[in-house]
């Protein structure tokens, strides 16, 4: 999928080309006070379209392109206010080469074109990343304030935090990568209004509707990995594959968390030859280990925690530590409540049917062994849209007090 975004002065217009080659076209009144915030409208409005949250559109996308009409065509144009240009240290050009026509920056063959913002106005500041997201140079917070004043006292106008909020969300995994070394774990479950997953007998199929599984099949296009417990992979015999058309090759890595190895290795996810990482103990059982290294499953070993069971936050240290920003998680009850209890859970897609099963029902979380509502994790809604006949809700982990 490919994304095109064009700031105009009265439409803020973005193109979705489909993974098959078809076009749609999608427009949000422009924000003359906050063009960011156009840009998100107008991309928010293809998500609900396309039955998926912004993060899983972006996620879905290999290019997005941004065609700053209001911002870059002014300053080509001269016709703009004071503008000051503030870029990673040892790429002054970046801008000037890109928007000047000199699209690469060694082909000399195209005269080097004269400044787009006077170099008086271009400023550096100290920060480096490595191409695999690894932070090699921190940004110099100081270092941009000190410019921020140097541009006030010349009576530039700055604002900042413009769309801050939008960008740590759209970006939460990788933010959680480099802050807590583990990536962003996201639970999602799909239940009837009063939180149950499958009835007496164990049968879960179906109790969604078909827009609630195509979005929940973008939301796996969307995560880097998607993790199950042994039991759902054994009792729900889930593929964890993204299977709609133009998004099959963006299908997540395959977890499953079995501390004890209780997955046989003839398992269709140890045995089909697709990419299958097993948590476990460090102390499981070496036969078991050996059969399912043997069928091409590739064992991420953590120790155990005082309780004796998996240590899970060591596990996604390992996960992150393999690059991995966005952890998918699809259930079952006990692994939900292992994570919620040990506050993993960044973030809940809760996708609810109009139906009431009962207290006979299995629940969407295990016992958490909360003795007091004040002892149960607390989420805040952050959106919530309509999936079909059924309601899609995302819940963000509240911050500590």
């Amino acid at each position: 999928m490919r994304l095109s975004v064009d700031v105009g002065g009265t439409f803020t217009d973005l193109v979705l080309e489909a993974g098959d080659g078809t076009f749609r076209l999608f427009k949000s009144p422009t924000r003359p006070d906050d063009p960011v915030q156009g840009c998100l409208e107008v991309l928010q409005r293809a998500a609900d379209a396309d039955g998926r949250d912004r993060a899983a559109l972006l996620g879905a996308c290999e290019l997005f392109l941004h065609a700053t009409t209001r911002a870059t065509n002014a300053v080509l144009t001269g016709r703009t206010a004071r503008t000051a240009f503030l870029t990673t240290e040892g790429h002054p050009d970046i801008f000037l080469l890109r928007e000047g026509g000199r699209v690469d920056p060694f082909d000399n063959t195209v005269p080097f074109p004269d400044p787009l913002v006077p170099r008086r106005l271009t400023f550096e500041v100290p920060e480096r990343m490595r191409a695999d997201g690894v932070v090699h140079r921190p940004l110099d917070e100081d270092a941009v304030r000190a410019v921020i004043a140097r541009l006030e006292a010349a009576g530039i106008a700055v604002e900042t935090g413009l769309g801050e909020a939008e960008a740590r969300f759209d970006n939460a995994g990788f933010f959680a990568r480099v802050e807590t070394g583990r990536p962003l774990v996201a639970l999602k479950t799909a239940t009837t209004l009063d939180g149950r997953i499958a009835a007496q007998g164990g049968e879960s199929r179906w109790i969604t509707g078909p827009a609630a599984r195509a979005a929940a099949h973008r939301l796996r296009a969307g995560h880097d990995a998607v993790m199950v417990g042994a039991r759902t992979a054994l009792l729900d015999n889930p593929r964890l594959d993204c299977r709609l058309d133009g998004l099959q090759d963006r299908s997540p890595l395959r977890i499953v968390a079995d501390g004890s190895l209780g997955l046989p290795p003839t398992h269709h996810l140890a045995a089909d030859g697709r990419p299958c990482r097993v948590l476990c103990r460090e102390d499981a059982d070496a036969g078991r280990a050996k059969a399912l290294e043997d069928a091409g499953v590739r064992l991420i070993r953590v120790p155990a925690g005082e309780d004796g069971r998996m240590d899970l936050a060591a596990g996604l240290r390992r996960l992150g530590e393999a690059g991995l920003t966005r952890l998918l998680v699809e259930g079952g009850g006990m692994l939900a409540a292992a994570l919620l209890k040990a506050g993993l859970v960044d973030r809940i897609h809760w996708f609810r049917a109009p139906a009431v099963m009962g207290g006979d029902g299995a629940p969407a979380v295990a016992a958490l062994g909360a003795e007091s509502p004040g002892d149960a994790p607390r989420f805040r809604l952050h959106a919530r849209r309509e999936a079909g006949g059924d309601t899609w809700e995302v819940w963000q982990r509240c911050s500590p007090e």
